[in-house]
């Protein structure tokens, strides 16, 4: 089951409920089976326990935004290196325009 298919089937138990594991047994994937089964077992769990799985599979890591931020700061200049780096930690207000942060933030999320 790939990565994409465990966050269905929690996105399913959370908004689906009851019906998560039948909408998912319509995948075409090869971990369609297993993710029907994870949604069937979400779905029986406390609305709390789904939405905590749900938000476990969304969340980013956060090794991987920085190194999204660090592969990004290596092709700019100094000035925006600095800002770049600086964005998965939470800081950058105050250090530039919030256009340009919108557009930093933009690129070190895609």
């Amino acid at each position: 089951m790939t990565a994409a298919d465990r966050r269905l089937a929690a996105l399913a138990a959370a908004l689906a409920g009851d019906r998560a594991a039948a909408l998912l047994s319509r995948l075409a994937t090869p971990g369609a089976g297993e993710a029907a089964a994870l949604a069937g077992r979400l779905a029986a769990a406390s609305r709390a326990e789904r939405l905590k799985a749900l938000g476990a599979e969304v969340a980013e890591d956060p090794r991987e935004v920085r190194a999204r931020a660090e592969a990004a700061a290596a092709t700019e200049r100094p000035a925006l290196a600095r800002l770049l780096i600086s964005l998965p930690a939470g800081a950058g207000a105050g250090m530039a325009a919030p256009l340009l942060l919108r557009l930093c933030r933009e690129r070190v999320s895609a």
